[in-house]
């Protein structure tokens, strides 16, 4: 009788791993973005050709990686960022999942330009998962990662993509997300070669915020905070006179980490009570900080998604 269960070779695995993280170019975004940050930088650039489905660049001034460090980052479940299960109840990097590179690689061409400061400069190319390894140009600390061919090799999930102007979209979602969690770094958004946003270091949410929203003013912002041993929130609410403008957008920001929670974007519209029409959606910038105790941020592939051990509370 045949043997119906087997042992998926390496490159199987890591593609089913791409489909969970890998949904479209702003899903590898996210993950660059994040390793970028992950790595101490303060300066971060984005760079994107034909909204991302045709090149998508990274670069970043952060700790960099030597030779040995580049050539296990391809590798499956490979990180820097989780070395016992202790670690997974107490997440504070951003990028932590440790498949991301490697459901890149299997899924796109993708580029390893690192200098960690001491040894030399390397770059490794991935190519269907076949890595090879050479020295690299020089260059300041830091790391590049180029992505291109998305879906090249596999053609049924590349059908799925939308126009460059949808996919764009998306990324602009995601790093616009980003560049609120991290208003001390600066960041620079390259489109088909034209600077799109050039944000410099700021001091707080608020002027990163109105460096993304140009058309709003401080005035029409209201501050919020809270303060208790586990929980503290803080942030910013849009006026009724703002939202009333047409104004429509929402930032929450647990823990360092841009998340979606329908729960807690329901409280901030019944925090507002009559002030709003029901058609009408509140515009807020919202940064919690919580026990990590009381939030498990592991509960989607893209981490998108948080669930909370007390949701009422929370509420």
């Amino acid at each position: 009788m045949e043997n119906r269960i087997r042992v998926l070779p390496g490159e199987i695995i890591n593609q089913i791993a791409a489909g969970e993280v890998v949904e479209r170019p702003a899903s590898i975004v996210k993950e660059l973005l994040e390793n970028a940050l992950d790595s101490g930088a303060d300066e971060v650039i984005l760079n994107l050709e034909k909204g991302g489905l045709d090149m998508i660049t990274v670069i970043d001034n952060g700790s960099g990686m030597n030779r040995d460090e580049v050539t296990s980052s391809l590798l499956q479940h490979a990180t820097s960022k989780i070395a016992s299960l202790k670690d997974l109840e107490n997440i504070s990097s951003l990028g932590f999942r440790g498949e991301a590179l490697a459901s890149i690689s299997s899924i796109a061409e993708i580029s390893i330009h690192s200098y960690d400061g001491q040894d030399k400069p390397v770059t490794l190319t991935g190519i269907s998962g076949h890595n090879t390894l050479r020295p690299g140009p020089g260059r300041n600390r830091g790391t590049t990662v180029k992505v291109t061919r998305i879906f090249a090799n596999v053609p049924a999930r590349r059908k799925f993509l939308k126009s460059e102007t949808t996919e764009y979209k998306y990324i602009l979602e995601t790093f616009i997300n980003t560049v609120l969690t991290k208003f001390s770094i600066s960041f620079k958004l390259i489109r088909n070669g034209k600077t799109v946003y050039q944000l410099p270091a700021g001091t707080d949410g608020l002027e990163r915020l109105l460096q993304i929203h140009k058309q709003v003013k401080a005035t029409e912002l209201i501050r919020i905070s809270y303060d208790d041993p586990q929980i503290r929130i803080s942030g910013w609410i849009g006026s009724p006179e703002l939202i009333k403008q047409g104004s429509s957008w929402q930032y929450l920001i647990i823990n360092g980490r841009p998340v979606r929670n329908p729960l807690l974007n329901k409280a901030v519209k019944e925090g507002y009570g009559t002030v709003l029409m029901r058609e009408m959606n509140p515009c807020y910038l919202i940064f919690l900080e919580l026990d990590p105790a009381i939030v498990d941020v592991n509960v989607h592939p893209r981490k998108q998604e948080v669930r909370f051990s007390d949701p009422g509370r929370m509420f």
